[in-house]
């Protein structure tokens, strides 16, 4: 298996230019014709044109004997055959090794285990443990997302995560095409998440700052500042905030969009703030803790699961809302006050503007003053 070969021609001539391409999860560089036996040397041009009138013709070579058969290799009578097959299950382990090492987020990282463990037990359970990449059909994925069709969103985010995949598969050479992407859609519908209306925070944050202050505090910088709880909020420190505590900044690296974010905190937020002494934390002091020490992972999601089970008994939210859905409320009452998207995404921090659409859901479809209808 191998991918189409590229050129990579840069700008100067005092950079070299070569073809580039993955043949059975290897990358191979070839700066010139020896591996081919012809006489093509494209380094050694006097200008950019000639390099890449060159290249063009390099580009041709190669494509056209890996076509024929041909495989790089220092020893080409047997180059093909010095490259192990490997089955779909190691490759799958391959990746989720790949993953893990990487710096995605520990969610997307389980995700990817998890699906690819299932893959996995699904064709050792069929007796296809040894089956090769060329081997597998959409078909079989087909059947094994069957699994998971009991919703539509659930269907479609094991499917995600499964093209996903496969699409470093089809990028590293061991798959010619991505078998997830001819399988079945389904109609995810959204119901997770659903924004809080007005009389329902009047409510909720009332009765968490009474049972729950750890836990009203995460729902009022999610609502305020629209941080994100648990690899933003729960790791927030006193150095974070400026003298003041008018003003937060993450650098890219501590929160999702992976862009230095900094909002102003409002009044609201910054009196909780000081009530808890945040402005007189050493600099590397969590706020939540007050230590050197944060929460573990799962703190909010423990408190949120046991202060939900009380506030559905007590008919104060609905089975439907989840602690991210104070994100969601701020999201809407942002939009209502100033119809702007671009604003909504910025203040959200996400980098596709379909994201934030989603958090619109709750009012229907976006609503659309005439004032601002083409004019003729």
């Amino acid at each position: 298996m191998y991918t189409d070969p590229q050129i990579y021609n840069p700008a100067d001539l005092t950079q070299r230019a070569f073809i580039s391409f993955y043949y059975n999860g290897k990358r191979y560089r070839f700066y010139n014709g020896k591996a081919l036996g012809i006489s093509c040397f494209p380094n050694t041009s006097k200008t950019l044109s000639e390099r890449g009138r060159l290249m063009k013709l390099l580009l041709r070579a190669y494509t056209r004997a890996l076509l024929k058969g041909w495989s790089p290799g220092t020893n080409q009578t047997d180059a093909h055959s010095s490259h192990r097959r490997h089955t779909v299950i190691e490759l799958l382990e391959m990746v989720v090794k790949e993953v893990g090492a990487s710096a995605y987020s520990k969610t997307y990282k389980r995700d990817i285990a998890s699906v690819t463990e299932k893959l996995s037990l699904f064709l050792k359970n069929e007796n296809r443990g040894g089956l090769f990449p060329n081997e597998l059909r959409s078909a079989d994925i087909e059947r094994f997302l069957q699994r998971f069709a009991s919703s539509g969103t659930y269907y479609q985010n094991k499917r995600r995560t499964l093209a996903g995949v496969f699409s470093k598969l089809v990028k590293q050479g061991y798959c010619k095409l991505n078998p997830v992407t001819a399988t079945s859609t389904r109609k995810a519908k959204a119901v997770l998440h659903q924004a809080y209306t007005p009389d329902q925070l009047s409510k909720v944050l009332p009765y968490l700052k009474e049972h729950y202050p750890n836990l009203f505090l995460c729902a009022l910088l999610m609502y305020g500042v629209l941080l994100r709880p648990h690899q933003e909020i729960r790791l927030l420190k006193r150095r974070h905030f400026n003298g003041t505590i008018t003003q937060f900044i993450l650098e890219g690296d501590e929160n999702k969009s992976g862009k230095l974010r900094s909002l102003p905190i409002p009044e609201y937020v910054r009196e909780e703030l000081m009530a808890r002494g945040v402005d007189k934390l050493k600099h590397d002091e969590y706020i939540f803790t007050q230590s050197a020490y944060p929460f573990n992972e799962s703190y909010f999601n423990t408190m949120w699961s046991r202060a939900k089970k009380k506030m559905l008994e007590l008919g104060m939210i609905n089975p439907t809302q989840t602690l991210y859905s104070f994100r969601h409320a701020a999201s809407v009452n942002v939009f209502e006050r100033t119809q702007s998207l671009k604003l909504l995404q910025q203040l959200l921090g996400h980098s596709n503007l379909n994201t934030s659409l989603t958090y619109l859901r709750s009012i229907g479809q976006v609503q659309i003053d005439s004032s601002v209808m083409p004019e003729l």
